[in-house]
C-alpha cells in the first residue's frame, strides 16, 4: 500500500470555487487553508499584476476577507457559519504573517 501524501495545486479561482459554492465544510476549510498558503512561485502569469485594480498577490487574502465579512455563499444564499468564518480569520492572520507586504509601521 502507498501511505504517501499527494499535493494538488489548483488555481485561486477554483479555491474560490469551491470556498463559495461548495456546502461541504470541509472542503471549504480546506479551501480556507490553501488559500492561506498563497501566492505560489509557480501559479499565474508573468505578464498580469493587477485584475479590477487588486494586486494579484492580494487576491487570496481579499477572497478570505469577502468569506469573514460574510458574503453570501452562493450554495445557500446566506454567509458561512461562524466556525468556517472563524477559519477565514485564522488564515488571514496566516497570510498576514507570512506573506503581507512589508509597510513603514513594521516593528
Amino acid at each position: 500500500l502507498f501511505y504517501g501524501r499527494v499535493a494538488v495545486s489548483q488555481p485561486d479561482a477554483c479555491l474560490a470555487e469551491q470556498l463559495f459554492h461548495d456546502g461541504d465544510a470541509a472542503g471549504q476549510i480546506q479551501a480556507i487553508r490553501a488559500l492561506a498558503e498563497r501566492p505560489l512561485r509557480i501559479q499565474g502569469s508573468i505578464n498580469i499584476s493587477y485584475v479590477h485594480g487588486a494586486d494579484v498577490n492580494e487576491l487570496p487574502v481579499r477572497l478570505l476577507g469577502d468569506c469573514l465579512r460574510g458574503s453570501p455563499a452562493l450554495h445557500s444564499s446566506l454567509p458561512h457559519p461562524p466556525a468556517i468564518r472563524a477559519q477565514a480569520a485564522l488564515a488571514i492572520a496566516q497570510w498576514q504573517n507570512t506573506k503581507a507586504p512589508a509597510t513603514k509601521d513594521t516593528i
